[in-house]
């Protein structure tokens, strides 16, 4: 017959094994605070780990900073080929989908730019330009001498004067013609004239009586006293000469014959002979002549500084502003960043994506230090800090799991072993 001792002392022995193991695992955890009888605290209370939860914490975070997580290798990750690959890769992707939006994407508030546009205009346009054209010389006699390049001197006079103007020439020569007889004809009652009337009727006299036989002679030597001092013949001569001068068909006929002289000896004349003609001056000469006098007049009267105060002065800077903006806004909405880089810099369009990257590992690997500047190890402990011992449990449990069954099983199996070695010292 099988002796009872030779089961049951194995089995107690697995039960206690197990049991002892499996209490001394949860005495790690629980109690999870402290218990106290009378003032004095139960000893295992609290449990192991909720007692020493400070220092496991601190060399959790020290193993972390120290052996697991090292910022070198964080660089020397980035590094990699294949990460240095992905981020080329993603930097072009980005890069090329920045490039294809249109310019307008900036976020711009339109209103509070013309607002700093008409502003800064106020305060420094003013200044800018007249620096600027204080700065330009107005050489007047290249300007001159340009103009009177453009001259055709193959082309008359008449050539440079608009018909409007020919006809007004025409109508002041019919008015100058008018008061002119006006005037002769008014002075035909004075003495001199009178006199003058006098003469010719004696010379004509004395003329004809030269040309004629001696009857006629001497018929006109008696009868010639008498109509040379005869005042009432003298009047009507003057009067008809009077009507003569002021007869409309004689005027017309003397503007006629007056625009006639003017148009052959100067209308129709190019511009150096016409020169000749009215001060004996050649083109240089009076080209020469008009350049000083407009260098004089531009000194004289300061024209360049009221030139810019003009252009100053015509410069509606609210308006310029807004006009501004509105070529920003409307050059923003018609172009793209692809736009602009492909008319300055067409070549960096290739280069940008590898150039940026370069650039960042360039900066992370240089600057790793201020780049990294954390503390792993405060981390660490921060993130350890706010675990409730719960959460604790569970992390220790899900990464110890199986070895804790292990453990409560090696248990079993020792006081299983150790059951049977006791039956058989027995």
């Amino acid at each position: 017959m099988i002796d009872v001792n030779l089961i049951l002392l194995p089995l107690i022995g697995a039960f206690i094994g197990y049991a002892t193991n499996f209490v001394a695992i949860k005495m790690l955890f629980f109690p999870r605070k402290p218990y106290f009888i009378f003032g004095l605290r139960i000893p295992f209370t609290p449990g192991l780990i909720p007692k020493k939860r400070k220092d496991l914490i601190d060399k959790i975070s020290t193993v972390v900073a120290l052996k697991i997580i090292d910022k070198k290798e964080i660089v020397k990750y980035i590094y990699k080929k294949k990460n240095r690959q992905f981020l080329y890769e993603f930097s072009e992707k980005l890069i090329n989908s920045l490039l294809s939006k249109k310019m307008s994407s900036i976020s711009i508030n339109y209103k509070k730019l013309k607002i700093i546009i008409e502003d800064f205009l106020n305060n420094n346009l003013d200044d800018f330009i007249r620096q600027k054209l204080s700065n330009i010389q107005i050489d007047t006699d290249y300007l001159i001498y340009n103009a009177f390049l453009m001259l055709d001197k193959t082309k008359t006079v008449k050539n440079y004067i608009e018909n409007d103007k020919i006809e007004n020439i025409k109508s002041f020569i019919d008015s100058i013609t008018a008061k002119s007889l006006l005037n002769l004809s008014n002075e035909m009652d004075s003495d001199e004239m009178r006199e003058l009337v006098k003469r010719k009727i004696k010379n004509a006299l004395d003329k004809y009586t030269d040309d004629s036989n001696i009857l006629i002679t001497s018929f006109v030597s008696m009868i010639g006293p008498l109509i040379e001092d005869n005042e009432r013949i003298v009047d009507i001569i003057i009067n008809e000469i009077k009507s003569i001068l002021l007869d409309d068909k004689m005027q017309c006929n003397i503007s006629k014959s007056v625009y006639n002289s003017l148009e052959n000896e100067f209308l129709n004349r190019n511009i150096e002979y016409a020169l000749k003609k009215i001060g004996n001056l050649s083109l240089d000469e009076v080209r020469k002549y008009v350049s000083n006098k407009v260098d004089d007049f531009f000194n004289n009267f300061d024209i360049k500084n009221k030139i810019i105060d003009g252009v100053l002065n015509n410069i509606d800077k609210k308006k310029l502003s807004f006009e501004i903006t509105a070529l920003i806004r409307l050059t923003l909405n018609r172009y793209t960043f692809y736009d602009v880089l492909h008319n300055f810099k067409p070549d960096l369009i290739e280069k940008l994506p590898s150039m940026s990257v370069n650039n960042l590992l360039f900066v992370i690997k240089k600057e790793s230090d201020k780049i990294f500047n954390f503390d792993i190890a405060q981390i660490a402990r921060k993130k350890l800090e706010r675990f409730d011992i719960s959460e604790v449990e569970d992390v220790v449990l899900n990464i110890s799991k199986d070895q804790f069954k292990y453990i409560n099983v090696f248990g079993g199996l020792l006081g299983f072993l150790i059951g049977i070695t006791e039956f058989l010292i027995r």
